[in-house]
């Protein structure tokens, strides 16, 4: 028998059954952890390759993960930890009117600034460079040529008559007016209008405030002022009435008597 199997035995066949029990011995492949990213080819290991929640946050490196790598609407509230998303995280102008849930920000959410066009409080002071008649009753408004100060657009040629809230608020009002003498005894009013509603038609708001009126004894001048706070919303705008009840309608005077004015200041918004 030893022979007929030593007759058979060739270079060849030694060889073969050589790489056999090397391959049996060494189990034909790799043993644990001894595939390094060396071992592997570029661009061989695919997503159906990594094992679910294999990749932690531990494994990305900071800053790797861009935008155009998220699905939209993927990153929901329950994905961002608490504190997370801080000031240098978001572009600028990237969270919208539309991206605020309404009734959402209080007072300490809101820079103040922002709402008085950079550092500036809308604020205006306007007075007549010309007498005015007065003319009697229903009031009817004033209108003013001059601007001491305009801060914020309140007051426009086109509309005299007008100041005009940029922003809405609360906002402090107030007039002045300076009568000549009428010649006659009358009884004088002066009138901050809203939205040109006053109490002499029925339709005035809580907000419109009756000016004071003084008995005047004829061959006298009177001054005469009148301050409010109203909340008024951005483009509502209020005028100075002024009327008398009876005889001839007297003058309001103008410059140089700056008695006769209209002002108006924005003092904050509405808690």
């Amino acid at each position: 028998m030893y022979r007929r199997i030593r007759s058979r035995l060739t270079y060849a066949n030694v060889t073969a059954t050589l790489a056999l029990f090397m391959a049996l011995a060494t189990g034909g492949a790799y043993a644990a952890n001894t595939i390094y990213s060396d071992d592997i080819v570029d661009g061989q290991v695919k997503r159906q390759d990594i094992g679910y929640q294999a990749v932690t946050q531990g494994k990305i490196a900071d800053g790797t993960i861009s935008t155009s790598k998220y699905k939209s609407w993927s990153v929901t509230t329950g994905v961002i930890a608490p504190g997370a998303v801080t000031d240098t995280r978001v572009a600028p102008d990237a969270v919208t009117g539309a991206k605020v849930a309404d009734n959402s920000l209080g007072l300490a959410d809101i820079d103040e600034a922002s709402l008085m066009f950079g550092t500036v409080i809308p604020a205006a002071r306007v007075e007549s460079s010309v007498s005015q008649s007065s003319g009697t009753e229903p009031i009817h408004a004033l209108s003013f040529d001059v601007e001491s100060f305009d801060t914020a657009s309140l007051h426009n040629a086109d509309q005299p008559t007008r100041l005009s809230a940029p922003i809405d608020g609360i906002y402090q009002i107030t007039g002045g007016v300076f009568w000549d003498d009428p010649g006659t005894s009358s009884v004088r009013a002066i009138q901050i209008l809203e939205n040109g509603v006053d109490c002499h038609s029925g339709g005035c708001k809580a907000e419109a405030v009756q000016g004071p009126a003084s008995a005047a004894t004829g061959g006298f001048q009177t001054v005469q002022s009148v301050s409010t706070l109203l909340n008024l919303k951005a483009n509502d705008y209020v005028e100075l009435g002024v009327a008398h009840n009876v005889g001839e309608s007297p003058s309001i005077l103008g410059s140089p008597h700056d008695s006769t004015f209209f002002g108006m200041a924005w003092l904050g918004p509405l808690p």
